[in-house]
Parts: C-alpha cells; sequence; structure tokens
C-alpha cells in the first residue's frame, strides 16, 4: 500500500469566480500549502500576482500571499499534490489532455466543473470525461458540488458540499483540504449522482431567471418549476443509474433551490437577460441616435447588435442534455422547453404553459411560433461598409463555432467544387489556400472570406440612389428604339405591404430570367414609394468601373455568380444578406436557378439564411413580384439582351406579402416555412 500524498501545493486549473474561492478557502484554512492557479487570461495572472486579487472575476477580495498565479499549465500542475479542475464544462475534455502529460500519477484530481462533455459524438460526464482524458487518474477522479455561490463563499458564509468519489484517499483528502469553519464536506461515493445534480440544476436556474422577467411571472410559477425540474433530473438520474437520494440531496435539489432563486447566479442572471433581450422593442431609433448615425453610424449598430458575453454553463449542457434524453426516450417537457425557447426561438409562453402543464408539451410545442419583436427602424440608410466588421464578426464566429474541422471542410470543399466545375481558381485565391498551415486554415478562410466582401459590399448614398434610379425610369419614359413611350406599370396591394413594413423586414423576390432583371422591379418599388432594398446585381451586369462605382453607391450588392461553386463565397453573401436584414434594412434578392439562369442560391440556402434572421427575432416579410413584358413575336429572341431593356411595355405585380414568423409553427406542415420559400422561389 502507497503512503497518503503529503500535500504541499494545490493547483487550481481555471481562475474563475468559484475557482478562485476555492483557491482562497485552501490557501486560508491551509497556511502551509502553496496555492497555484493557472489562468487563461493573462490578465488575471497579473492581478493575482501583483495585487492579490482577481480583479476581473472576483473582485474585491483579498488572496493570502500564498495563492500565486501563472499562464504555463505545465508549471501549474507538474510539482502539485492535489490538482483541482475548475475550468468551463467547454472546454474541460482539451485541458485536461494537456494537462496530462505533466500530472503526478500519485496527486490527487478533483473538478468543481459543471456540465456535460461532447467526445468523440459521446455525451460524457465530467468524472468520464476526466478518466478517459487522464488515464493515469482513471475512476481515481472527485466531484465537488453543491450549493456554493463564489460572493458568498469568499464571505466567509456558511456552506455544505458533497465531496464524491469512489476512491476513499482521494476523496478524504480534498474533503479535508477544503473543509473549514464556515464550509462543511460531506462525502458520497456517488460521484456521478453528485456531479448530475450540479449540471442539470443550471439550464433550469437558466428557466428561473427567464420566468422572473416575463409578465404575469413570480413565485408561484418558480415554485413548480423548480418542482417540475426535480421530477426530470430524478428520471435522468435513473439513465446513469444515480441514487435518488443523491438527487434530492445538497448538491441536487439543494444547488437547483440556491442557483434558481438566487441574484448571485450566472444561469439566472443569464436568464434574465435572456428575456430583457426577448421582449426589448427597439422599434425607431432615439432622437440621440438619429444624430449619432450621421457621424459615427458604428456606435449605434454595436448597441443595437449587443450579445451577452458571459458564460453561463446551463446554456452549455441544454443542448447535450436534450440529445440525451432523445436518444433515450426520456420525458423532459420543462427541459425540452427551455431547449426550444433559447436554441430554437420559440415564443417564451411556450416555457411558461410547459411549466404549468407539462403533459401537454407536445401540442403547446406544435401550435408555438418563432418569437420575433419590432424590426430596427432608422437604420435602411446606413450604407453596407458600415455594417462590416459585424458580418466579419459573423463569419468568424461561425467558421470557429465547428473548429479547425469546418473551415478545412469549407477549402477542401472549394477546391473541389472547382475542379468539378472547370472553373478556374484565380491567383490570389490560390495563394490563400495553397499550402496553408492545418492550425490556421480558419484564418485563410477569413482572408478568402474578406476578399469576396469587398466585391459584394453596396456603398449605398441617397442621393446617388435618386439619381440612379430616376436615370433608370427614364428608359421607360422614352426609348429611342422603341419609337415613343414605354410604359412600366405597377399592380398589387401597395398600400398591405406598407403597412406590413411597420413591423416586418421586408424581402423582395422577382422573377429573375436574365442578368437584367433587377431594373424593373427596383423601378417598381420607386414608383409605389415603397421602402428601398439593397438589391441583387449580377457580376455580368456590370459593363466596367465607372458602372460598379455607381450600383454600389445606389444600394447594388454585386454578386459574382461563377462563384456561387464556393462554399466560402457563398457563406460570405449570406452573412451580408443576414446582417442587412437583422439590422432593418430591406433587401431585393435574386431568386435560384431558373431555364435561362444556372446559378443562384438553392430554396433551402435561402430558408436557412432567413432563419438566421428570424432566429434573432427580426420579422420578415416576403414580397413576390412578378414581371411581365410584351414582347412582339419578332423580337423575343433578343428579349434577354441589356440593348431592349425599356424597349417594351413591362408590368410588374406584387404579390401578396407573406409574414414568415407565421409559418414556424407545426401545426400545418404544408405550409411550414421551407415549403413557402420553396412556392415562392420556384
Amino acid at each position: 500500500m502507497k503512503d497518503p500524498v503529503i500535500i504541499k501545493t494545490v493547483a487550481v486549473i481555471g481562475a474563475g469566480s468559484w475557482g478562485t474561492s476555492v483557491a482562497l478557502v485552501v490557501a486560508e484554512s491551509n497556511p502551509d500549502i502553496s496555492v497555484v492557479m493557472w489562468a487563461y487570461e493573462r490578465s488575471v495572472v497579473s492581478s493575482i500576482n501583483k495585487v492579490h486579487e482577481n480583479s476581473e472575476y472576483l473582485p474585491g477580495i483579498k488572496l493570502p500571499s500564498s495563492v500565486t498565479a501563472t499562464a504555463s499549465l505545465k508549471d501549474a500542475v507538474r510539482s502539485a499534490d492535489v490538482v483541482i479542475l475548475s475550468t468551463p464544462s467547454k472546454v474541460v475534455y482539451d485541458v485536461a489532455q494537456r494537462m496530462a502529460k505533466h500530472i503526478r500519477t500519485d496527486a490527487h484530481l478533483g473538478f468543481l466543473s459543471k456540465g456535460f462533455c461532447k467526445v468523440d459524438n459521446e455525451i460524457l460526464t465530467i468524472s468520464q470525461a476526466l478518466s478517459r482524458a487522464v488515464p493515469s487518474h482513471k475512476n481515481r477522479v472527485i466531484a465537488v458540488s453543491g450549493p456554493s455561490h463564489a460572493e458568498e463563499v469568499s464571505s466567509k458564509y456558511h456552506t455544505c458540499l458533497n465531496v464524491a468519489g469512489t476512491d476513499l484517499k482521494a476523496r478524504h483528502a480534498i474533503a479535508e483540504l477544503i473543509s473549514c469553519e464556515h464550509v462543511q464536506c460531506r462525502e458520497s461515493a456517488d460521484v456521478v449522482g453528485v456531479e448530475l445534480g450540479g449540471t442539470l440544476k443550471n439550464p433550469a436556474a437558466i428557466a428561473a431567471g427567464m420566468i422572473s422577467i416575463l409578465p404575469a411571472c413570480g413565485d408561484n410559477l418558480a415554485g413548480a418549476l423548480i418542482s417540475e425540474a426535480l421530477k426530470e433530473m430524478i428520471r435522468l438520474g435513473k439513465l446513469f443509474k444515480v441514487n435518488p437520494d443523491t438527487v434530492i440531496d445538497i448538491s441536487g435539489l439543494g444547488d437547483l433551490v440556491a442557483t434558481a432563486l438566487s441574484e448571485h447566479s450566472r444561469n439566472r442572471r443569464f436568464g434574465k437577460d435572456i428575456s430583457r433581450q426577448i421582449m426589448a422593442k427597439e422599434g425607431r431609433l432615439r432622437f440621440s441616435d438619429r444624430i449619432i448615425l450621421r457621424f459615427r453610424p458604428e456606435m449605434v449598430i454595436e448597441r443595437l447588435s449587443k450579445n451577452l458575453h458571459y458564460l453561463a454553463e446551463g446554456a452549455y449542457a441544454i443542448e447535450p442534455l436534450i440529445e440525451l434524453a432523445s436518444r433515450h426516450n426520456i420525458d423532459i417537457p420543462v427541459y425540452r422547453s427551455l431547449y426550444e425557447v433559447l436554441l430554437n426561438k420559440k415564443n417564451p409562453s411556450l416555457l411558461i404553459e410547459t411549466i404549468k402543464n407539462p403533459q401537454k408539451f407536445e401540442e403547446l410545442y406544435r401550435n408555438t411560433r418563432i418569437h420575433v419583436s419590432d424590426r430596427k427602424k432608422g437604420l435602411e440608410t446606413v450604407r453596407g461598409q458600415v455594417f462590416r466588421s459585424k458580418i466579419e464578426n459573423r463569419i468568424k464566429r461561425y467558421v470557429l463555432s465547428g473548429t479547425n474541422d469546418l473551415a478545412v471542410s469549407l477549402v477542401n470543399d472549394l477546391v473541389g467544387a472547382a475542379r468539378n466545375s472547370g472553373y478556374v481558381l484565380e491567383a490570389w485565391e490560390l495563394s490563400l489556400i495553397k499550402n496553408v498551415d492545418p492550425g490556421k486554415v480558419s484564418a485563410a478562410v477569413g482572408r478568402l472570406s474578406d476578399q469576396y466582401l469587398d466585391g459584394i459590399i453596396d456603398n449605398y448614398n441617397s442621393f446617388f440612389r435618386w439619381v440612379y434610379v430616376n436615370n433608370r425610369k427614364m428608359h421607360f419614359s422614352y426609348h429611342p428604339l422603341a419609337q415613343g413611350r414605354v410604359r412600366l406599370a405597377v399592380s398589387g396591394n401597395i398600400e398591405k405591404i406598407r403597412e406590413i413594413h411597420q413591423s416586418a423586414n421586408l424581402v423582395y423576390i422577382p422573377q429573375s430570367t436574365t442578368a437584367y432583371d433587377f431594373v424593373p422591379p427596383i423601378i417598381a418599388i420607386s414608383k409605389s414609394a415603397l421602402p428601398s432594398p439593397r438589391f441583387y446585381v449580377p457580376e455580368s451586369a456590370i459593363e466596367n468601373k465607372r458602372a460598379r462605382y455607381l450600383v454600389k453607391k445606389a444600394g447594388g450588392f454585386i454578386v459574382n455568380e461563377r462563384k456561387f461553386y464556393n462554399p466560402v463565397y457563398r457563406l460570405t453573401l449570406h452573412h451580408y444578406v443576414a446582417t442587412l436584414l437583422e439590422h432593418g434594412v430591406p433587401v431585393l434578392f435574386a431568386p435560384g436557378s431558373s431555364p435561362a439562369r444556372n446559378y443562384g442560391f438553392s430554396s433551402l440556402e435561402f430558408a436557412s439564411l432567413l432563419q438566421d434572421v428570424l432566429y434573432n427575432q427580426v420579422e420578415i416579410a416576403l414580397v413576390p413580384m412578378e414581371i411581365s413584358r410584351n414582347i412582339p413575336d419578332d423580337d423575343a429572341d433578343n428579349s434577354h439582351a441589356l440593348s431592349t431593356l425599356g424597349t417594351h411595355d413591362v408590368k410588374v405585380h406584387f404579390r401578396e406579402p407573406i409574414v414568415l414568423s407565421e409559418y414556424t409553427d407545426s401545426t400545418a406542415p404544408e405550409k411550414n416555412l421551407q415549403n413557402v420559400i420553396d412556392q415562392v422561389w420556384a
């Protein structure tokens, strides 16, 4: 039998508020022990070492001089007798793998993190993930969990924790290390039961935060939520064969109540912020914003586009939780309703009504649409160039969300598609993707996208728009080839489109058979005094640099349709258009391929674009437009030529607008969103 480990150094891996609080407790209770904290952020390392305070995550709490910090994972771990992992669940497995080569085989390994890890398409608990990532400590990892707000622990409030693991010595050593006058540790052998309670209560706390802000929701509904969430926690616990008593102990029910109801809870705060965003009515810009918009439009756009940047573990846990329940046919209606509101943007009434009557979830789900708020008003005249940083950040987030594999896939698809289509990549494209370092593929994709965006993005100016449209109108007033007046007639329910525009952003979808079919629709829109869109202009319709300059200044975005084989190009166009729509800018978008045009977005790609916008709670109304020409038989062969534009009478008919959120429930599958877009696209 090995001698017990004498603890001289403790490493805390992760310097968030909870990791810092545990480091503080260990250092104060064991003044002869050195505590080394590893932090990803160098500013945190500097703060701890220079002023003995984690000013970023636990401000105002002084740390003993025995607590130091480092940015080197190797230095933190290699001499430690006890290693306590406290990183976000999202990075636990990666950090543990890096740590595995440096940790001593006789060191005790514990963790404070709560959540699931996805490893090779498997959903694992933290203890399971650590056992796999650090084989030397397989089945020797110790969970520390319970109702434990960092703010209270660091201020010496009384706290009870579960310390769980099958290795008795390791469990006892870590319990002794953390125990003090105000922290009581209860030991347990049910490690999965203890960590599961800590994981499952986080999404429930987000739900509690959400309903605390929603109208007519109070303590009564919060009590019902906690009750229903506990039932679902017990059902999920059976999947992992945990003891039901563990789920209703302090690391389950105790942590659920504390996290769901406390203002210290980041998950509850996250839920409240989500509800505020859901209920926010941007409406028209404030007077001060309108003034700023003329000089510094980026400031206004940044404020209107703000996101939640702080971490909430419950947001990471909800997706694998739903996947687990689905795989094993476990009924968790409250968690499912939260998932639908949080990730699929369903109306929050789904969560409220499911808490009140979980048995009706399926019926409620089928009848619940995506929640949308008022469109942003006042940004219609902002040029696309102002949105550039927002577009670039969207693309970067998308590429990085799939790690390097997504970027590699995009580049491989690009090269393969070019080969199959016979299109020759340009020299600058080849230079970016040829022999690129495997770790820098995402950066290469970003540079490709930036270059493509240069060619696409509009540079709208209202004066140039007026000049451009009126110049085109003249073709339909008098054209020499027509030997007289040519009419452009407009029909349709214009008033209804104007009315819908008050609450929905417009996407005009004209019939499109030639490269120049964007001209009659923009003239018809102008004649009808409808909101002016940024409009799709095929590269083949641009004769020279002067035309390119004028079209972009008029609000045209130029699309090189020969590059539609290229997935990075389509990705760039997708996020450019989505960004405009999310900020209240109307768009005229050409439909997909037709007999005369074998290029374009598919209806599936366009549906994906529109769903992205709807998921950001922006209402969209599609306005299909029919174009018909009075062309004599003897001129039919030339009807698609630029020279004949304006030489024949044209009629543009605005069909009934389609408000897309009305098709996001599941009550009528034949009328769902994809089917509607298919019909319009055809």
